[in-house]
């Protein structure tokens, strides 16, 4: 191949051949895998850690709890060991003296003071008296009773009016 060549089939695009796609092992590898040195291989590494490790002594089980065990470590009040130190015992309270103590006297109730006396009305000012309130307007003239008018509220209402497409109106009610 000459330089020419080379850059162009490194801008071809690539294409994935199935066949070349293998996993790239050394065949020396491959034979002490398969054998009993991978086996060693393997295992050597647990077997070295259960040598190493077999003199150190593991942390001894912790004890079984016990009930006194759980009542000494027990935070509700009243639990606990049965035995009181000399600091918790009761501490006796004294006994009551028979000569009665004098009660001291309250002090005396004060009425309180009177409120004081509401400041006088300001004199007049010069300004103009309050306006008059009208009277009330007077009340409409009675109604006329001619037959015309009598007759025009007693006749019968007209026919309803046709509904249109479109109103809310339930069946029966304003169809044509």
């Amino acid at each position: 191949m000459t330089d020419d060549a080379a850059p162009q089939e490194s801008l071809a695009p690539l294409h994935a051949d199935p066949a070349t796609k293998l996993p790239v092992t050394s065949p020396e590898f491959d034979r002490v895998r398969a054998g009993g040195l991978g086996v060693l291989l393997h295992i050597s590494p647990v077997i070295f850690l259960l040598f190493v490790l077999q003199g150190v002594p593991l942390a001894p089980p912790p004890p079984e709890p016990t009930l006194q065990l759980v009542m000494d470590k027990s935070p509700y009040v009243g639990s606990g060991p049965s035995v009181l130190k000399p600091a918790q015992l009761p501490v006796p309270k004294p006994a009551p003296s028979p000569t009665p103590k004098p009660q001291p006297t309250p002090p005396p109730v004060v009425p309180p003071a009177p409120p004081p006396p509401a400041p006088p009305p300001p004199p007049p000012s010069h300004t103009a008296p309050p306006m008059p309130v009208p009277p009330p307007p007077a009340p409409p003239p009675p109604h006329p009773a001619t037959p015309a008018h009598v007759a025009a509220h007693t006749a019968a209402p007209a026919a309803p009016a046709a509904a249109h497409i479109g109103d809310n109106q339930p069946v029966g009610h304003g169809e044509a």
